[in-house]
This record gives C-alpha cells, structure tokens and sequence, in this order.
C-alpha cells in the first residue's frame, strides 16, 4: 500500500473521504471513510479507476483538469455502491511524481437543505404574489362596478324625469336629457369595449410570472402592429435615448399596457395626426411615454359632475395601472383640453 506523509489517525478517523490516485485516475490509496462514505472496501479498489464512480456528467470536467498544474476545487457527483449519487467538494492536489491526492467532503446533505430553503422561499414568493394578484382582481371588480353605477345612475335619473316632468319640460330641455342619455349609453359603450380588451388580449393576463423583458423590443413590436393597421390614418413615431431597458416583468401585462396606451390615443386624436411612443431614463426610472394631438378629456367643461372623464378613469386604463403597480411603477396622465393627452408610465430600475 502506498505510504502517505500523513499522521494515521487523521486518515483513518477523518469524516473526509481522502485517497490518491496516478493521474490516469488509477487508486493507489483510500482512507477508511470509503465505507461509511461510498460504501467502497477501500483494499479491494486499489488498481481500480476512480471514473468506476464518477458520475458521466462530470467525466467532462475530470478529464480536463488533470493532469494538475496547480491546487483545484470542484464539486462533483460520485456513486455510491448503492447507486446514489452523492455530491463532494472536491480539493485536488498533486503529490509525489505524477500522483494525484484527493480530500473530498460529502455536501450531498447540505445542497438539499439549500436547495429546500431555495424552493421554499420561491413558494413565499408565488403566494405573496398570488395574495396581490387576488387583492388586484378585487380591486378591478369593484372598479368596474363603480364605472357601471355612475352611468347607469344617470341613465335611471334621467329616465324618471323624463316619465315625471315631460309634459312640463320645452323642446330644448327634452334635448338636452337626450343629449345626456346618449352620452351615458356610450360610457357604458366603451366601459364593455374596455372589458372585451382585457379579455381579448389574454385570457391569462394575470397569472404574473416574471422573466427578462426588453421594453424596446416590445414597444417596436406593438408599434409595428399598429401601424399596420392604423398607419392610413395616424402617423406613429418612436424615440428611445439608446440605453438598456431590460427590466424583470411580465410580458403579457406589458403589452395589455402598451397596447391600451396606444389604443387610448388613438381613440381621441384627430386624423393625420402624430401619436408619439418614447422610451427613456430618468434619474431611477425606465419612462414610457405615450402623448397624442386630440383634444384632451372630453366633455371637461360640462357641467355634469356623474359623467367620468374616460381619459383619466377608464376601465382599461385602470387596469393597466394596476399591471404598472404590480411592477412597482407608476402610470400617470397629464391632460390638457384641446392640446392633446400624455401617459407616463415610470418603472423603477431595481425591477431591473
């Protein structure tokens, strides 16, 4: 047996599983762990070759750090005569002539901890983002709710003056309630339209799973969908300051986001006229920027306070909102009547 410059107990009591090879991989020695460790007679393997029990993954990695030119550390599979594989911090080291001494640790045991721990805390993760997502489609329920109870209040209100006071109201009164009624039949228009958007566009929409998402790849792509089929009537322009704009978030909800942004734009700008999409850094933030030349909130100078301002407080732009918040962002509107409406949109970069 070969004789090692080592102290007896340290090898045959050591929980470490040492021995030494040649540097074809041949056993020359190995320390009285083997049995505990690989279930290996460490006499009857002398002359054997260590790839006997290396797993074929890491045959690879074996083959092309031997033969040593300096101290290395590896983790590797080795099998049990059991048939488990067992994971090992490797430190190899040459010795005397060509021979190769190995000290190897079992971290099978504490690999599956960590693995366990790292499993664990992506469940806390899913179930955190889960309790939002349920939280958020709450929310959106009760938004919608509230966007159909004001028209339809104002529906029933003008309706019973109608059936009460007709007979008393003049030609120019009677069409001003008409006027009205119409105008809350095409709020609850677009408040279904806003709804069939949503599910139009995914019926998954919020199942939120995070991946690598390149803002301006998404905005040339949503860009180049609408231009196609609106480019006959908008002219569609694009700006982006040239920096990296990959961000952790979910595909799916940023392109609803874009995609109401631009429908929103195109819904009240003039024909011929120019929508601009921006993409853009300021200070923390990724910055989307949607402005159009249409006229602004409509109906903001008339004197009906139970008519919402659909720019501002649309059923889709709510939504998209939500989507933004989730990402920990912010989704803002800055309108002015006749000039035209902007939608910011600001994610932070630590989403990043």
């Amino acid at each position: 047996m070969h004789t090692l410059n080592l102290s007896q107990w340290l090898t045959e009591y050591s929980q470490e599983w040492i021995t030494v090879t040649t540097r074809n991989g041949v056993f020359v020695y190995l320390s009285p762990s083997s049995q505990a460790l690989l279930g290996l007679d460490a006499s009857a393997w002398i002359g054997r070759s260590i790839t006997r029990i290396l797993h074929p993954d890491d045959l690879p990695a074996y083959q092309q750090v031997i033969p040593l030119e300096h101290p290395k550390q590896v983790t590797w599979r080795l099998t049990h005569q059991d048939g488990r594989d067992r994971w090992f911090e490797i430190t190899l080291r040459q010795i005397e002539g060509d021979q190769v001494l190995w000290v190897a640790c079992d971290v099978t045991d504490r690999r599956e901890i960590n693995a366990l721990k790292r499993e664990n805390e992506r469940l806390q993760r899913a179930l955190a983002r889960q309790t939002e997502l349920n939280a958020l489609k709450s929310r959106l329920i009760q938004g919608i709710s509230q966007e159909f109870r004001s028209p339809l209040t104002v529906l029933m209100n003008t309706y019973e003056m109608l059936h009460k006071y007709d007979s008393h109201l003049d030609a120019a009164q009677r069409q001003a309630y008409m006027d009205e009624w119409r105008d809350q039949i095409n709020v609850l228009t677009q408040i279904v339209k806003d709804i069939g958007l949503l599910i139009q566009h995914d019926p998954q929409l919020l199942v939120f799973e995070d991946h690598p998402l390149d803002l301006l790849s998404l905005c040339q792509r949503m860009l180049h969908r609408v231009r196609d089929r609106y480019g006959m009537t908008y002219e569609f322009s694009f700006f982006c300051d040239g920096n990296d704009h990959v961000i952790e978030g979910n595909e799916k909800l940023f392109s609803y986001v874009l995609n109401v942004l631009i429908e929103n734009a195109i819904k009240y700008a003039a024909p011929q006229t120019e929508i601009q999409v921006e993409l853009y850094r300021k200070t923390s933030y990724h910055v989307i920027r949607v402005s159009d030349q249409g006229m602004g909130p409509i109906n903001a100078t008339k004197p009906t306070a139970l008519l919402p301002l659909l720019r501002q407080k649309g059923v889709a732009l709510n939504i998209a909102r939500e989507c933004i918040a989730l990402h920990g962002g912010t989704l803002n509107t800055e309108s002015v009547y006749g000039k035209g409406n902007t939608v910011l949109v600001s994610i932070p970069m630590r989403a990043s």
